[in-house]
């Protein structure tokens, strides 16, 4: 992997975990908002339109991002078979993907 590639590799992990973030911050919001729903009171769901934007967004750019990022560590993978920088960075993508996945969002999000 080139010295250029690193950053790049640096700049998008970095913007996955604030992606994750993001995405815990929404749904964190969301369950605090449902904790204080009281019957007669519009659903949740109907009430918090930017929140679910937002989750919505997150979580498209969570995907976009981490599949672009294995697509450039495998490139770098299979033209430099110098896949140390590459593992490392690979490690921290699978443990961001295993995080966002915990955070369990609801189907019908």
């Amino acid at each position: 992997m080139g010295l250029m590639e690193e950053p790049v590799e640096d700049t998008t992990l970095a913007l996955l975990a604030d992606s994750v973030a993001k995405t815990r911050a929404c749904l964190a919001w969301l369950d605090l908002k449902q904790s204080e729903w009281r019957p007669g009171d519009p659903p949740v769901v109907a009430c918090e339109t930017d929140t679910l934007s937002q989750l919505h967004t997150e979580r498209g750019r969570f995907f976009s991002m981490a599949t672009s990022l294995h697509d450039r560590l495998n490139a770098a993978e299979t033209k430099t078979r110098s896949a140390t920088g590459s593992r490392k960075s690979r490690r921290w993508l699978l443990r961001l993907e295993r995080d966002f996945h915990r955070l369990d969002i609801p189907k019908t999000l």
